[in-house]
């Protein structure tokens, strides 16, 4: 009898130890721009598992205060759904606490093929020039999509109104990639909270191409320079400015080769990686280029050591 009083004691201490050191349960709060508490919202919460793996969990924010509770330690990404609102894209990242959401902005357009057609189905994005902001669709039958839950606010104050977010955002809006391999011409546009803005028509045609090699250091003398496969390089122009993030990148082939399809006009062509060294061409690895309708050659970067 006396043994099992001291085991029952002892689960007793143990359990209470283990409660008291647990790890907490993480908490996230979803708001308005008001600081009042976002119900019925739908939160997605990617996080690595132990293989280091992405796993993706869905939680639903309580009706009486907002927060959402998630069975993880930390996260490693939040995005956040609700009919009508837009999340601050500052809120996504790793163990946010609070999440903010303001009512979105939208953007509608119509993409075409160069003869005319509607181009359907294919899938269109915009990103926040002057924010992180954002999101995706796919065009209609007819062409036309709408882009929502866009952040409708820079990321910085407008110097206008004095410690309040600015009243608009700009988005570039864009042709995603795909099997159809063509290419549009980005437009910017800007988005306003609970309205919808228009985009000019994007014409989808086909590009030219960019050629080039990437070298690695030359040994003596300057001699033996060795191809470098498996590296990326990437550009910027008219199809993603470089006011958003978003570039496009090829990888150079075992004899170092790369081309890349581009629209004619100005081309920021970098080296992206894969070699950690510097490369000719300008202030680190890159070279700004003028495309013409027949494409350009020989864009080539030489690695110095």
């Amino acid at each position: 009898m006396r043994n099992r009083l001291l085991s029952v004691m002892l689960v007793v201490i143990l359990a209470l130890v283990f409660w008291f050191f647990r790890i907490p349960e993480p908490q996230t709060r979803v708001v308005d721009l008001r600081g009042r508490p976002v119900s019925g919202a739908e939160v997605s919460i990617y996080a690595p598992d132990s293989k280091g793996s992405q796993f993706n969990l869905i939680a639903t924010t309580r009706s009486r205060d907002g927060f959402v509770k998630f069975d993880l330690p930390r996260t490693y990404f939040l995005q956040v759904l609700k009919d009508g609102l837009a999340q601050d894209p500052q809120t996504m990242a790793l163990g946010c606490k609070k999440i903010v959401m303001a009512p979105e902005g939208r953007i509608t357009g119509t993409i075409r093929m160069a003869n005319g057609r509607p181009f359907a189905n294919c899938n269109i994005f915009a990103q926040g020039t002057n924010n992180a902001g954002f999101g995706g669709a796919r065009t209609d039958k007819n062409g036309r999509y709408m882009l929502r839950c866009l952040w409708p606010f820079a990321a910085t104050p407008d110097d206008t109104i004095s410690g309040r977010m600015s009243s608009s955002a700009k988005y570039n809006v864009m042709l995603g990639g795909g099997r159809h391999k063509l290419l549009a011409q980005a437009v910017t546009v800007t988005v306003c909270q609970s309205k919808t803005a228009s985009a000019p028509i994007l014409i989808a045609k086909k590009g030219v191409l960019i050629r080039g090699k990437v070298l690695g250091p030359s040994g003596r003398f300057g001699r033996n320079r060795k191809p470098l496969s498996g590296v990326q390089v990437a550009v910027y122009g008219p199809m993603r400015p470089m006011t958003s993030a978003a570039c496009m990148s090829t990888t150079t082939q075992s004899d170092g080769a790369y081309q890349i399809e581009v629209l004619p006009g100005r081309i920021h062509v970098y080296y992206q990686g894969g070699y950690l060294d510097y490369a000719t061409g300008g202030p680190g690895t890159y070279q700004d280029v003028e495309v013409t309708q027949k494409g350009l050659g020989d864009v080539d970067f030489l690695l110095l050591r």
